[in-house]
């Protein structure tokens, strides 16, 4: 008999091992439905879509991603609205074709979305200060940049290549490498974002580097967390 496979993992069985197959299967099915949604789901949707509660599918989401669904749908809206503003005509064309549901909303969410204002992010960083610096993870190494209002890009590179990405998504911006404080900073940051072993082991990769780099973010952008 031919098992049930999830992205490549066989989540056929019974019992705890089969439950968790059967749960990284609906998490890794509900996240590809927010990348896909011209207007991402709410809870209650993705919770009836996967066939479980609003509380056990939100637990279980968390358990996995180490996100919350609320967080996973901030990070389609910001991935939407970084592209539109390199191409869309306006920022405030930028703003709707992104889903936010008023310009305050966008420009209160900002700063932890871009680290700079859209101006300079349409602009290709012209006039800001960009640090990065590297840190490993489980996943393979992690980039981190910050200019003057927040992290402005969390990327699964490292090195003269992960330089040179940096440089093609802000050509107009001064990179420079961080100083020790801010490589410990972003090391500290990487480590407690790490994805959880449940996920580790039965998600698909693409989507634990998308949670990861959620978190990184999180976490530099908290309370006294200034990068």
């Amino acid at each position: 008999m031919t098992g049930t496979v999830a992205y490549g993992r066989d989540v056929t069985g019974t019992g705890k091992a089969g439950r968790s197959g059967s749960h990284a299967l609906a998490v890794a099915r509900a996240c590809r439905l927010m990348d896909e949604s011209a207007a991402p789901p709410n809870l209650q949707e993705l919770a009836h879509s996967a066939g479980y509660s609003r509380f056990h599918f939100h637990r279980m989401f968390k358990t996995f991603t180490g996100v919350t669904p609320h967080a996973y749908v901030s990070v389609v809206r910001a991935r939407r609205v970084r592209h539109e503003l390199a191409h869309a005509p306006t920022v405030s064309d930028a703003i709707y074709r992104s889903g936010f549901n008023s310009n305050g909303h966008f420009y209160s969410a900002s700063p932890a979305i871009l680290g700079m204002t859209p101006q300079e992010f349409r602009s290709g960083g012209r006039g800001t200060v960009i640090r990065y610096a590297c840190a490993p993870s489980s996943l393979g190494p992690v980039l981190v940049a910050a200019a003057d209002k927040g992290v402005c890009a969390v990327l699964a590179a490292a090195g003269a290549p992960g330089r040179a990405v940096l440089a093609r998504l802000f050509p107009l911006a001064r990179l420079t490498a961080g100083d020790s404080g801010f490589a410990a900073r972003v090391s500290a940051a990487v480590r407690r974002a790490e994805p959880p072993a449940a996920g580790r082991a039965l998600l698909p990769v693409d989507l634990l580097e998308v949670c990861l780099h959620e978190r990184v973010r999180q976490e530099l952008s908290g309370p006294g967390a200034a990068v």
